[in-house]
């Protein structure tokens, strides 16, 4: 049958149908590879690089509709068979061929249990998406429990999640919300809907993601170290501003995602939000520059040295490109608003020189290029007893500081930093925190998006598809640029880790957040240690 597949696919699919009949699962798993070769051979070209990249058929099958059901049929008779791999294959097959017969639809439900693997499960719940049976409400029920039990079991294993996982498991909660109108309603009434994990789930049209919003707000309210991330964040902000405001204020600062915060924050700009937008003003993302700028300028004018000194920092950090002039333009006209100055135009230089002779305690701030005053923060590191440092409370700090957001987890902006202070010395270590732009790895290098709408994106690649781009922007944030949007696409120096990362730190906390980066080093070290024979 392999050999007649390519020339006589007709022929070669009744042989291998035979061959399953005879009850060898070897000889039945060989069988049902040679009917998906038969039909055409696995991955539509639409679905190449997402979740149905193994659940369609690359053309349409060229068989009459009769064989096709004859071919159903003794896949369902086959169906559960007497081996796992040959059931996961047989069911595949089935979902390729669209089977609408109920029993199929709840012989693969049946393999959704408490205990099974999630990789089946996810498997088994991409082949459901597929069929065409109509759901029961039962069935209903039980498909939105497996989608919120993936995460348990993966978490129990303690397996790791790349960085695709959020994306697929959108695209999986589509296509099966696509086949049951019913389900978006019967994820939201399971009990423990809320949790953090469960965000993934709120993006198939037609759910009510302002129920969904409020079910996660009231699980987060009650859940200590509550696990915030960008889609949460954004999914809260869909509540009125007087129910999510208050909650989402207290995450500043705590939970590495200010700049999530400022987008929602600046939507409304409000005056006990000025320093949270001046922060923005020095955020490497001119998406968030721009939004900061334009929220600023929406609240009564300040004029304090200290604001002044920002927007100069901003205007000299920005690097060269026509969207980047089109900032500094609006800078140096809120500049020249703030000041009623006019002289220095759009001169970065002329407004640094201005700044300085205007406020000279402040001019050590402007010493180096990128607005940090190298030799004060050396001076101030050097006076601090490195040896009281708590790795404990240190763990605190590095979330605080926002490093967790883009040092950990799977999808991880910046370098790991296991065995870093084996690395670098500490000096070293804490000039790349406060010039991050210095030097780059080439690896870490960002690209820059500009779309024909003049959209903005700056990030790192992760995904180069034929027809698009994914742009990770930020810790757990993503975008998706289809090439026909993309206006120009750059190379950028500049890194996405802002300046001013330690600003807010008090000297105890610089000593804890070095002991911690030291207990990452013993970590790796016990790990090597555990892997040697």
């Amino acid at each position: 049958a392999l050999a007649l597949v390519a020339h006589e696919p007709e022929r070669a699919l009744a042989l291998a149908l035979d061959a399953m009949r005879t009850g060898d699962p070897a000889v039945a798993l060989e069988g049902v590879r040679v009917v998906q070769l038969a039909l055409g051979d696995l991955t539509a070209r639409s679905a190449r690089g997402n979740l149905g990249e193994g659940y369609t058929l690359r053309q349409p099958p060229a068989f009459k509709e009769s064989l096709l059901e004859n071919t159903r049929a003794t896949l369902r008779r086959a169906f559960p068979g007497k081996h796992p791999l040959l059931d996961l294959e047989l069911a595949r097959t089935l979902g390729l061929l669209e089977d609408r017969e109920p029993s199929t639809l709840q012989t693969v439900l049946d393999k959704l249990t408490p205990t099974s693997d999630p990789l089946a499960d996810i498997h088994y719940l991409a082949v459901a998406a597929r069929l065409g049976a109509p759901r029961s409400p039962t069935q209903t029920r039980g498909i939105a429990t497996a989608l919120l039990r993936l995460d348990d079991k993966i978490t129990q294993r303690k397996w790791h999640r790349d960085r695709h996982w959020p994306m697929r498991m959108m695209e999986l909660h589509q296509a099966l919300a696509r086949k049951d109108e019913h389900l978006n309603a019967a994820l939201l009434d399971q009990p423990d809907f809320g949790r953090a994990d469960h965000v993934v789930w709120t993006h198939a049209p037609g759910l009510d993601r302002l129920r969904a919003a409020r079910l996660v707000l009231k699980q987060a309210v009650k859940t200590k170290d509550y696990p915030w991330s960008a889609d949460l964040i954004q999914l809260i902000a869909l509540l009125p501003e007087s129910e999510s405001f208050p909650v989402l204020r207290r995450l500043w600062d705590q939970v590495g995602l200010n700049d999530i915060l400022l987008s929602v924050l600046a939507r409304h700009p409000q005056t006990a939000d000025r320093e949270r937008f001046l922060e923005g003003v020095q955020s490497p993302q001119l998406a968030t520059l721009r939004l900061s700028l334009k929220a600023l300028q929406q609240l009564p004018d300040k004029k304090d040295p200290q604001t002044i000194l920002v927007l100069v920092q901003a205007l000299r950090r920005l690097p060269e490109g026509k969207d980047e002039k089109l900032l500094r333009e609006e800078l140096a006209r809120y500049l020249r608003h703030l000041t009623g100055v006019e002289k220095p135009g759009q001169d970065r230089q002329a407004w640094v020189q201005w700044f300085r002779s205007a406020h000279p305690a402040l001019a050590g701030k402007l010493n180096e290029n990128d607005g940090v005053d190298v030799s004060a923060w050396r001076k101030r590191l050097a006076a601090l007893d490195w040896s009281q440092g708590d790795g404990v409370r240190g763990r605190q700090v590095f979330v605080k500081a926002s490093c967790a957001s883009c040092h950990s987890g799977a999808q991880a902006l910046g370098p790991d930093l296991q065995g870093v202070t084996g690395r670098f010395s500490r000096d070293d270590l804490f000039t790349a925190i406060l010039q991050p732009s210095q030097e780059v790895p080439s690896r870490y290098r960002t690209t820059v998006l500009v779309t024909s709408d003049d959209k903005v994106y700056q990030g790192i690649i992760i995904y180069e598809a034929v027809d698009s781009v994914i742009l990770q922007t930020g810790a757990a944030t993503t975008v998706r640029v289809t090439n026909n949007q993309i206006r120009e696409r750059r190379l950028s120096l500049t890194s996405l880790m802002p300046t001013g990362l330690l600003d807010r730190l008090q000297d105890r906390e610089l000593i804890d957040l070095y002991a911690y980066l030291k207990s990452l080093q013993k970590t790796r070290q016990r790990r090597r240690r555990k892997a040697q024979p």
